[in-house]
Parts: C-alpha cells; sequence; structure tokens
C-alpha cells in the first residue's frame, strides 16, 4: 500500500506556487496556489477544466499465511482493509479567461479546517474521518505508517492529493495528479498548561548502611559491617524515604520551554538503629541521611498506534508502539563524574528538594496526538531512573498517559523585501531575550491570559486559521 503518487501527463501538469517559501508542508486553513499546464492549445471550446482536492484514509492489516510448504517464503494474509476517500474541494475553472491560445490556467483555494466536504466518494466503514482536538475540528495530517514485527506488512495512511481533469466535448478526458502534504497545525501552549498541577507518582523504600553515619559517607566498611548489612538489616543505620515523581499532562516537542518532569526526593523519616550489646543496652546511632547520585537515566515517550479494519471473519486490532528516547544516560567508572538532575554543574549531587526539568526536542518520527478514520496514535510519558544512595541502589520506573500536542509555531521575521524566513537558533535565542525584556517593562496582567513565547515576529498568513487568528487551547 502505498501513497498516491505524481502523475502528469503528456499533456496535463499541475504546479504548486506557495506564497511562503520552498516549504512543501500545508496547513489546514492555509492557501493552496498554482497553475494547471498544457502543452498544447484547446481545439474543442466546450472543453471543461476541473481542479479537486482529495483526501483518503487506509488500513491494511496482515498476518503470517503458514509455515514454509515445499521450500516456498512463508506468505502474507490480508486480515483486513479499509479505505475511505473524500472529495473536500471542487472548482470548476473558467478555460475562456485565457484566450483561445492559452497554456496555463490559476488556481486558488484554501485547505479545509472542518469537517466539511463535498461528497464522500468511497466508504466502506461508516465512521467520521474526522474528529475534534485541542485546535478545533481540524483536518488530520498526512500519516504514514509501515508496521514491523508480528503483522508485518500491516500499515496506515492518510494522504491527500490534487487532480486536474480536462474533459472535452467527446467524452475523452485528460487528468493530473500532484501529492500534497498537509501538516500538523501549529500550537501554542497557554502558560497555564505549563504550570498546572501534575500528577504525582510515589515510590518509598529504605537505605540501610553504616555510611550514613556522620562523617562516613566514603568510610571503607569492615567484614562485620558488611555482614550485617547484608544479614541484620535492622540493625543498620536506615534512612527511609519517598521520592516524588511529577510527570505533566501536556507536551509539546520542539518546544523552548521545559517540561515539568520532576523528580523530588523526600525524607519521610529518620530513624536511628538500635542495637543490643552486652547487659542489653541499647546504642543509638547519630547519622544523617546522604544524597542521592545518578547511576542511569532514561527518559522517553511511546508513541501507540492503533489500527481497526474490517475482514471477512470480523474486525481486526493492531497496535504499534515506537519509542523515542528524549535522554540517556548511563554512569560508567570511565566518566567519574555523575550526571546532575538540576542541570547545574556536573559532580553534584541530587539534593532533597531539588527538580529535575527536561525540554523535549523536535524528534524524527514523533507525531502529535490525533485520531481519524480508523487510526488513533496517543502517548505515554516514561521514565528509567537508577539512582544510588550511599553506594545502595533505588530505581525509580513508570509510565503514565501524557497528551502531544502539535508543533510549536516557528519563529520567524519579515525581511526588509517582505519575504518571510525562519530564525536561525542563535537570532532565536537573541529574540527571546528580547521578548522577556519586554515583559519585564510591561504592565502586570493575569497569568491566565499570558502565552508562552514561541515567536515574536510576524508569522506568514499561510499558516494561520481565521483570517491570521492563532488558535488557543
Amino acid at each position: 500500500m502505498h501513497p498516491v503518487a505524481s502523475h502528469n501527463t503528456s499533456e496535463l501538469t499541475i504546479t504548486v506556487g506557495e506564497n511562503r517559501g520552498t516549504s512543501s508542508v500545508f496547513y489546514p486553513g492555509s492557501k493552496i496556489c498554482g497553475e494547471v499546464i498544457r502543452i498544447a492549445p484547446i481545439q474543442d471550446r466546450h472543453t471543461t477544466l476541473t481542479i479537486r482536492f482529495f483526501g483518503r484514509a487506509r488500513v491494511r492489516l496482515r498476518d503470517w499465511k503458514s509455515p514454509r510448504i515445499c521450500g516456498r517464503k512463508t506468505l502474507f494474509n490480508l486480515l483486513g482493509e479499509n479505505e475511505r476517500e473524500i472529495l473536500l474541494h471542487s472548482d470548476a475553472i473558467d478555460i475562456g479567461n485565457g484566450g483561445p491560445m492559452a497554456l496555463s490556467w490559476a488556481y486558488a483555494f484554501d485547505i479545509p479546517d472542518t469537517s466539511q466536504v463535498v461528497a464522500e466518494l468511497r466508504s466502506i466503514r461508516q465512521k467520521d474521518m474526522f474528529v475534534r482536538h485541542a485546535s478545533g475540528n481540524l483536518l488530520p495530517p498526512s500519516f504514514s505508517r509501515r508496521i514491523h514485527g508480528p503483522l508485518a506488512g500491516s500499515a496506515a495512511i492518510v494522504e491527500y492529493w490534487l487532480e486536474a481533469v480536462m474533459a472535452s466535448s467527446d467524452g475523452r478526458e485528460v487528468r493530473a495528479t500532484r501529492p500534497i502534504r498537509v501538516g500538523f497545525f501549529p500550537t501554542r501552549i497557554p502558560k497555564h498548561h505549563l504550570e498546572q498541577d501534575c500528577p504525582i507518582h510515589g515510590i518509598d523504600g529504605t537505605v540501610a548502611s553504616y555510611r550514613l553515619l556522620v562523617g562516613a559517607e566514603d568510610a571503607r566498611l569492615t567484614v562485620g559491617q558488611s555482614l550485617r548489612m547484608a544479614l541484620v538489616p535492622l540493625v543498620v543505620p536506615r534512612f527511609e524515604f519517598i521520592l516524588y515523581v511529577k510527570v505533566p499532562l501536556v507536551a509539546q516537542a520542539g518546544n523552548i520551554n521545559f517540561v515539568p518532569f520532576t523528580l523530588v526526593p523526600y525524607g519521610d523519616s529518620i530513624r536511628s538503629a538500635v542495637k543490643l550489646g552486652r547487659g542489653k543496652r541499647k546504642y543509638r546511632y547519630t547519622y544523617s541521611y546522604s544524597d542521592f547520585y545518578v547511576d542511569e537515566l532514561e527518559v522517553a515517550i511511546e508513541e501507540a498506534t492503533e489500527m481497526l479494519a474490517e475482514g471477512i471473519d470480523g474486525v481486526y486490532t493492531d497496535t504499534d508502539v515506537q519509542k523515542h528516547v528524549i535522554c540517556h544516560y548511563k554512569h560508567s567508572w570511565r566518566t567519574p563524574t555523575y550526571t546532575y538532575l538540576g542541570f547545574a554543574e556536573s559532580g553534584k549531587a541530587l539534593r532533597v528538594g531539588e527538580l529535575l526539568k527536561i525540554r523535549i526536542p523536535a524528534m524524527r518520527g514523533l507525531h502529535p496526538d490525533f485520531a481519524t478514520y480508523n487510526i488513533r496514535v496517543r502517548h505515554q510519558f516514561c521514565w528509567d531512573l537508577v539512582l544510588s544512595c550511599v553506594g545502595k541502589k533505588v530505581r525509580v520506573k513508570g509510565k503514565t498517559d501524557i497528551q502531544m500536542l502539535g508543533p510549536p509555531i516557528p519563529a520567524s521575521v519579515k525581511t526588509p523585501e517582505g519575504t518571510v524566513r525562519t530564525l536561525s537558533a542563535p537570532e532565536e535565542e537573541k529574540a527571546k531575550a528580547r521578548f522577556h525584556e519586554a515583559e519585564a517593562r510591561r504592565p502586570s496582567h493575569s497569568d491566565s491570559d499570558e502565552i508562552e513565547w514561541a515567536s515574536v515576529a510576524a508569522q506568514p498568513e499561510s499558516v494561520r486559521a481565521d483570517g491570521g487568528k492563532l488558535p488557543t487551547m
């Protein structure tokens, strides 16, 4: 199952002229324009020219057919397949305006940004292709996922294309097609979404070691102390702790802001160990809890693509999970310093109450949440940390659901020539600094209306909906 390919005949060709540089990605609500070109003049006065914009969602699920028979390779067995094709826009072009010798005709229309469609051409399952999400009832983006594994050969595709049809009075038609890529709608995250209360995941534990004694943090243990720590941990100094992990509900890949993923070690209680000696005298140890160091660290986002297709024997489903690692670290004896979770200088410990904040980069293959005809993409935030406290290992591992939004609106500037270009990384940092300086001089306003910095310059009108109004959640 392959996406629609460009098909231009020797008589007819479609070109796409964009008003925002060389970008090939269009967004719901943006304008698409270009020309339909013919190599020879039209001889029939009754010839008509129509430009159409189509959308299609396709799901195909396959499985292994049987073991090898007579030396033949194992074949795929088609379990189920669904396809829905929708005509999103149709416009008849007046070819008389170009004159009898015209060889090109211009077209222009706005890509639909709602679920209103012209006509449905083919559908196996009567399910709506469009769903509501954070930015409104928008067109689903172009999407392609081919599954590898037990259901190798399965695939899911959301695709769009332009088609020009030139029909003469004798019934002859000439067609030309061109694929169009529709992107995820750029989004700004309101500040209150970044500062909202996050779900708390807690894990408690106990560290028992003689290194908890004051002044013995780096001391070498005796054989007797090592045996007591292994066999009778109740008589060893102990530190009982709780590690709180706070995970955001909403995240955005490529945003310059930190994601409030927080790891907070918190001393729940400090108890003195009791040792019975001669005459059953009690000895209490005086000690303090130690800091947590990082031995291993991995934070990732798991992206699950769920697909559903109808077959002869019923409805089949499959889920493909891909793991996108945000940051990874593993301590080795070759590296004498530890990773510091507070983003300060290396070699320090994670002290009680200090926070871990990360930034999710724009990664290839990572899509925001969306759902469309028999296809749904959802995400989970995963963390796996191995911390050490006075030589004792503590593992913190878990995952939770998270909503991934579309990419942030790119920072851009308008040049003296009137064109719009994207800022480079150094220019973006300078623009950010100027923005915060300007914000500091402005009168105070409510936090609910404050929007996190995403762009300080004019944005191209082609990426805006409703006449340049930016969507908010």
